[in-house]
């Protein structure tokens, strides 16, 4: 699971690529450490979970 950090529209201004940004946590020897990484992927290849607005 991830979230969306970036809409990067194509040559004809239309969104086809998004960058989400993931994060694995992992206890090594009891210390905690988050690593995050960020994915450029295909809107086709995205499934929509929760839509939150802050209203």
């Amino acid at each position: 699971m991830g979230r969306i950090v970036e809409a990067l529209p194509s040559r004809d201004k239309l969104i086809r690529h998004l960058r989400v940004m993931i994060c694995h946590v992992a206890n090594t020897k009891g210390n905690l450490t988050q690593t995050c990484s960020i994915l450029e992927r295909p809107v086709h290849k995205l499934l929509l979970l929760n839509n939150e607005t802050n209203e």
